[in-house]
């Protein structure tokens, strides 16, 4: 079973092809902890939304799911990942 920190590292081995610095670690866990929380406190919301009439074909996602994509976007929207430096 992986870990948290596991798999910040693997999100940013994909990304930029190197490990994360404890630094980034930790500020990707309190981005992950952070959009968990504010997320709407209903025990699952409609994926893509605006699907609501057919959300038995539609996957539901949690609070916790949601967060890790929005972690991938963040890093998918990095310069880092957008420009070879």
């Amino acid at each position: 079973d992986r870990t948290s920190t596991d798999r910040v590292n693997e999100l940013y081995e994909s990304c930029f092809a190197r490990p994360a610095t404890p630094g980034e670690i930790a500020k990707a866990l309190a981005f992950i902890e952070r959009a968990e929380q504010e997320f709407d406190p209903a025990p699952a919301q409609i994926w893509p939304p605006g699907m609501e009439a057919m959300a038995e074909e539609h996957q539901m996602i949690d609070p916790r799911l949601h967060a890790w994509r929005s972690l991938c976007k963040v890093l998918i929207a990095s310069d880092e990942f957008i420009y070879v430096h």
